[in-house]
């Protein structure tokens, strides 16, 4: 396990999404209270910069070829979607007649989605220099929230009485609840896979596996836990996420594999003096990106890869 440290001069912050090589992205709390995005790769953590005027700069996911998108300010004071490459950020700009813009997904082709708004909410997808309202094409408000490589978009569809409702852009679909009135999409792989959190009849929150149609219900540790998420899943199923605690209400970051979930807190050195409170990612070489808390209290950003098992302490899948 690696803790990622960060930006010179800042003091906390966590991470936002790997890629397939193992790069993280993320943002540091400045001294001045701003968000400052980062790179990292080879050991190394690169300050993204900003937009023109602008004061912060939040990533949300990064693809293979190390292009980055989130969501940073600008000159006018709104939020405005970015592309980051070849070390310049880009503002995608916004949806005809909107004023904010905020990115959450990008592929290996570097299509982007997310959503531009001012009264109401567009979905988006920004592909070759264009971005198109693919709210005007499903006649659905909402944000595309994941893109997987076949150029498949999930998101959330905003509904009468402020319900959501997982959505697949591309097929026009609603993927229901499971059982409450609301359910929202972190993520999509490359087989159609849809994670995310829905609420069950009880009111509690737990994350969600959509598959061939149907939504299943992961549960949460030990079934006792109320409350859980799903933010990331891989091309082998495998899925990350977080759920917490009903005594402390601490949140725990959870590995769910082969119908199997496991709090990832378990799988680390336990003399380590570290808690993963979140995952937010997991890339095809298994490795997890994480955030969670120092012995000293501070949130940190943390890079798990698989070590063989047969050089793995029992207590320890991923030695600190």
């Amino acid at each position: 396990m690696t803790a990622l440290g960060y930006l010179p001069g800042d003091y906390g912050g966590g991470a936002a999404g790997i890629n397939a090589s193992g790069q993280v992205v993320g943002d540091n709390f400045t001294l001045n209270s701003h968000d400052a995005g980062y790179f990292y790769c080879n050991a190394s953590m690169t300050n993204l910069g900003l937009l023109p005027g602008g004061s912060t700069c939040m990533p949300t996911g990064t693809n293979a070829s190390a292009q980055i998108v989130g969501n940073a300010d600008d000159a006018s004071g709104g939020s405005k979607a970015f592309l980051y490459q070849n070390g310049t950020m880009t503002s995608l700009g916004t949806l005809p007649g909107d004023i904010d813009s905020a990115a959450w997904g990008i592929n290996a082709s570097g299509q982007v989605v997310g959503v531009s708004s001012y009264f109401t909410h567009r979905a988006f997808l920004y592909s070759n220099g264009t971005m198109t309202d693919l709210t005007a094409l499903t006649g659905v408000s909402g944000v595309a929230m994941a893109i997987n490589d076949n150029g498949q978009v999930v998101g959330l569809a905003e509904l009468a009485g402020g319900v959501t409702h997982a959505f697949n852009f591309t097929k026009d679909t609603d993927m229901g609840t499971l059982g409450g009135r609301s359910s929202l999409v972190n993520g999509i792989n490359a087989s159609g896979q849809v994670v995310g959190y829905a609420d069950v009849a009880s009111g509690a929150w737990h994350p969600f596996l959509y598959s061939n149609g149907h939504m299943t219900d992961l549960g949460t540790l030990g079934g006792a836990w109320p409350d859980g998420q799903a933010s990331g899943i891989n091309t082998a199923g495998q899925i990350v996420g977080n759920v917490e605690d009903p005594t402390t209400g601490a949140e725990h970051a959870f590995l769910y594999s082969n119908g199997q979930m496991t709090d990832l807190n378990s799988l680390i050195n336990p003399t380590s003096g570290y808690s993963l409170i979140d995952a937010e990612g997991i890339n095809d070489n298994g490795q997890i990106v994480c955030n969670g808390t120092t012995p000293g209290g501070q949130i940190e950003a943390f890079l798990l890869t698989p070590v063989p098992e047969s050089s793995t302490p029992a207590s320890s899948a991923w030695p600190a």
